[in-house]
């Protein structure tokens, strides 16, 4: 049996467009850009999850808010549940403490990005 991992990514709008890093080499998808977050710890909810990656990835607070439809997706030997939700900067200055730069980017047009594969399906949701 597959084992599972629950991951949260937040989707942070500002001026009409959306936040998006990327990821530094060594990690897995190392180079790839995608929305920011992490894996959900147990005994936390998605919540706790988003703002929590948020603070430790880009020292940021954020409001959780709506979540959207996760994403499914299965690499090598593991399903990975993608749960976006919509986050809003309440406090602190952006400031990349794992990722080696950041983008804000309109979905409304092509992505210049070579996005993880699960982000393609969250900018699909937010094209709508």
């Amino acid at each position: 049996m597959k084992q599972r991992m629950r991951v949260t990514c937040g989707v942070i709008k500002q001026a009409g467009k959306f936040l998006i890093v990327q990821r530094a080499g060594g990690t897995s998808h190392a180079f790839k850009w995608e929305f920011p977050g992490g894996k959900v710890d147990p005994g936390e909810t998605e919540s706790e999850c988003m703002a929590r990656e948020l603070k430790e990835e880009l020292d940021i607070e954020v409001a959780v808010g709506e979540r959207l439809i996760p994403i499914e997706r299965e690499e090598s030997n593991v399903i990975i549940e993608l749960i976006p939700f919509f986050c809003t900067i309440i406090g602190g200055e952006i400031t990349l403490l794992e990722h080696l730069q950041l983008a804000w980017i309109d979905i409304n047009k092509p992505i210049q990005y070579d996005l993880c594969i699960g982000d393609y399906s969250i900018v699909d949701q937010l094209r709508g």
